[in-house]
C-alpha cells in the first residue's frame, strides 16, 4: 500500500539551489551518494523494501494485464 516510486535528489550539491522548488526541502545538502543512504534507512523505518532494478509497475497493474 501507499507509493510505490521515489524520486531522490540525484541533482549535485553545487546546483541545487538552482532547482529549490519549496522550502525546508530535506537532505539538500547531501549529494547523491549520500542520500540513497538517507533513503534506505527512510525506507526501513517504514517497513518498506526498495527494489532496485524492479520494474515499477503495481501488482494490481499486472494482474490487470495478465488478465487481458
Amino acid at each position: 500500500m501507499g507509493a510505490n516510486i521515489i524520486m531522490p535528489n540525484i541533482t549535485p550539491g553545487k546546483f541545487r539551489n538552482d532547482y529549490s522548488l519549496y522550502e525546508n526541502k530535506p537532505c539538500v545538502d547531501e549529494e547523491p551518494e549520500e542520500c540513497l543512504n538517507c533513503l534506505d534507512v527512510r525506507i526501513q523505518l517504514a517497513d518498506g523494501d526498495i527494489g532496485y532494478g524492479e520494474w515499477g509497475d503495481s501488482k494490481h497493474f499486472q494482474k490487470r494485464v495478465s488478465h487481458a
